[in-house]
């Protein structure tokens, strides 16, 4: 292996860390999403309550976490998408090193095959611009199958570029992180009267 060539493979290295980084970033926001939605939202539907402002932290989480979908199954520009991560380790010595997995397959889940690609027609279509024509939405469920594609196309190049496993994505957020919802957040104006 030449100098050039193991330089390459630390480039990839780096490159997968980096997108192992997102990855958890993403699960983070999905775990949070469906803590808000499963524990503060759901519960209080029926209460009488305005849930307008959870709606907007739920609808805002949920483009955030299409967004990120759609970046690590992007094919454009100068991203550096897991598509395209896929494609440099296809480049490298004409795919011949990497037999053990089908990357043409992988990038096939992450691009053409459904959920990920509804998931990226949704982000085009209306997140970052406004379709001529409308579409069906992607479901949850879609949004949350995408993730199990990032996360078993992640999980498959860890080992084969890393040589390891490091394990799942879901986060273990430290800290007392719930107790914010545990006081309140405006506090009530004081009535003030005219003398």
């Amino acid at each position: 292996m030449s100098k050039s060539e193991i330089k390459y493979s630390t480039d990839l290295k780096e490159w997968l860390v980096e997108l192992r980084k997102e990855v958890i970033g993403l699960f983070h926001n999905l775990y949070l999403f469906k803590f808000t939605r499963d524990t503060v939202l759901l519960p209080n539907k029926d209460k009488g309550l305005d849930t307008t402002y959870l709606l907007w932290i739920l609808n805002s989480s949920t483009t955030d976490m299409v967004v990120t979908v759609g970046r690590f199954c992007d094919v454009c520009g100068d991203s550096k998408s897991m598509v395209k991560f896929l494609h440099a380790l296809k480049k490298k010595d004409g795919g011949r090193a990497f037999k053990v997995v089908d990357i043409d397959k992988d990038i096939s889940r992450l691009t053409s095959e459904a959920p990920c690609s509804k998931i990226i027609q949704f982000r085009n279509d209306y997140v970052a611009h406004t379709a001529k024509a409308p579409r069906p939405n992607p479901t949850y469920d879609e949004l949350f199958k995408a993730f199990e594609v990032i996360s078993d196309v992640m999980k498959k190049y860890q080992v084969v570029i890393l040589g390891h496993y490091t394990g799942d994505f879901t986060p273990t957020i430290q800290g007392n992180w719930q107790t914010i919802l545990t006081k309140p957040w405006v506090t009530p104006r004081i009535q003030r009267t005219s003398l």
